[in-house]
């Protein structure tokens, strides 16, 4: 007797947020994309994959968090991490009216070889079969020479294989000079892993004050030149909003809904993830 095969399940959207060294916001961004995927309606897990600097249990006033992806991962590398385990181990974040779930990320860098390559494949795979959209925070190191001495595993293997498995890669680039420059010294190594993927281009903490009255002309025409990048959004900079977010422990658009910079996270958010258009578009273009 034949018997019908259930279809496959529907996977997730997997959305890589990454940015070259120096604390260009890559943790703001994808705290804010989750946080704005939420509250419009969609089922988010949030994984914090940096295993240089994990930074979103603090960012959220959570803390040094129990379980989280350390503890995922050895469920993963004994086939045990499942849909059951994962709402378990993650911590609901609240979104207004709804939430989102968090798998904080290491609690001590020196455990990154705790975090193999496979074991964090299944973990995501896993959050992007039980949730619409997985947002993934990386580590900004692509180098290829640090190897942990015992394992012989490749430090920065986990933030390249999610690279090349996401279906949309967000970078981040701070707005400064030495920002940019950093910026343009990593892409090319993260376009080499994903030629012809979807790598969108951000540009956070926009600001006169560095850059002269037109600092969004001069950003573009540089990365345009210098690494042929359109930039697909630019974040304004509100260090006002940001320190009161950073306080008080929440996403910043708990912090202030009219923050300029929780706007353009909005924009980019609905415009470019969800592909919606939005009446903000026009007013956010015209900043910078």
């Amino acid at each position: 007797m034949q018997t019908d095969t259930p279809p496959p399940a529907k996977l997730g959207k997997i959305i890589a947020v990454w940015g070259a060294s120096g604390s260009p916001g890559k943790t703001t961004i994808a705290v804010g994309m989750a946080n704005e995927l939420a509250e419009a309606g969609k089922t988010v897990t949030l994984i914090d994959l940096d295993l240089e600097a994990s930074s979103t249990g603090v960012l959220l006033g959570l803390g040094d968090s129990p379980g989280g992806i350390a503890a995922a991962a050895r469920l993963a590398g004994h086939s045990r991490f499942d849909s059951e385990q994962l709402h378990r181990l993650a911590t609901p974040v609240s979104s207004g009216k709804r939430s989102f779930q968090l798998l904080g990320g290491l609690v001590a860098a020196d455990r990154w070889a705790e975090i193999a390559p496979d074991r964090a494949e299944e973990v995501i795979m896993v959050a992007a079969e039980n949730s619409e959209f997985v947002v993934v925070d990386l580590g900004s190191s692509l180098e290829s020479n640090l190897r942990d001495v015992t394992t012989g595993l490749d430090r920065n293997k986990v933030t390249k294989q999610t690279l090349t498995m996401a279906d949309q890669i967000i970078t981040v680039c701070l707005a400064d000079p030495v920002g940019i420059s950093r910026y343009l010294r990593a892409i090319d190594q993260l376009v080499e892993l994903r030629p012809g993927g979807q790598i969108l281009c951000v540009v956070n903490r926009m600001r006169a004050s560095v850059l002269g009255s037109s600092a969004k002309q001069q950003v573009t025409e540089t990365l345009g030149r210098m690494a042929q990048i359109t930039v697909d959004c630019f974040i304004p900079d509100d260090p006002a909003a940001a320190d009161f977010a950073l306080r008080q422990a929440v996403p910043i658009s708990h912090a202030k809904r009219t923050s300029l910079a929780r706007m353009a996270i909005s924009v980019l958010t609905k415009t470019l993830v969800l592909g919606e258009r939005s009446q903000l578009d026009r007013r956010l273009a015209k900043l910078g």
